[in-house]
């Protein structure tokens, strides 16, 4: 609670009066959030423990208060992932939580943006996104093929105005080709 490492200051518990103790704390302190989670965390199973996780009223209730503290203390500024997000890198097999003013310089170092907890497990398909880039290619083509954006969206058959249009000068950027349909007088 701020206090130094100190001799004087510390005190030897026993794993039992440890795990008393951060109760009683959470009662003297109940707004607190790391008081709570610290708890709380105590109550968890570690990973060669697996199902022997402390199973009891006490147990409730502490979880309870490790949701109620997490609601008023987890939002906004507040919140312990304010302004953070996670990236991983596929060729390290690791995730990082990094501030969020760093994404561009991991993103051109060849990190992605998300976290991944086995990078052993085959990742899933996100049937959009791959729908995305199937289009993505199509319009391509049909860019290479026309000399105008109108004429690729009809080569498509699509209207030469609206979504299809603004998509289309999506993918022209993407795939830097802005200077091929310079004299369509569109602000790139």
């Amino acid at each position: 609670m701020g206090g130094t490492d100190a001799a004087d200051n510390l005190v030897n518990l026993t794993p039992e009066e440890h795990y008393l103790a951060h109760q009683l704390l959470m009662k003297i302190y109940p707004e607190n959030h790391k008081l709570v989670y610290a708890a709380s965390m105590m109550c968890s199973a570690s990973r060669t423990h697996a199902g022997k996780r402390v199973n009891n009223k006490l147990y409730g209730w502490i979880k309870k208060r490790l949701a109620i503290s997490a609601s008023i203390n987890g939002k906004g500024e507040k919140g312990s992932q304010f302004g953070t997000c996670w990236i991983h890198s596929v060729e390290k097999k690791i995730s990082r939580k990094i501030p969020k003013t760093e994404i561009e310089n991991y993103i051109s170092s060849g990190w992605i943006l998300g976290r991944v907890l086995n990078f052993d497990k085959p990742a899933k398909i996100d049937k959009r996104e791959l729908r995305k880039q199937q289009t993505d290619i199509r319009y391509l083509d049909a860019l290479q093929k026309s000399s105008s954006i109108s004429e690729a969206l009809r080569l498509l058959g699509l209207k030469t105005s609206g979504a299809g249009y603004s998509r289309m000068k999506s993918v022209i950027v993407k795939n830097k080709l802005e200077h091929k349909f310079a004299h369509e007088y569109i602000v790139w």
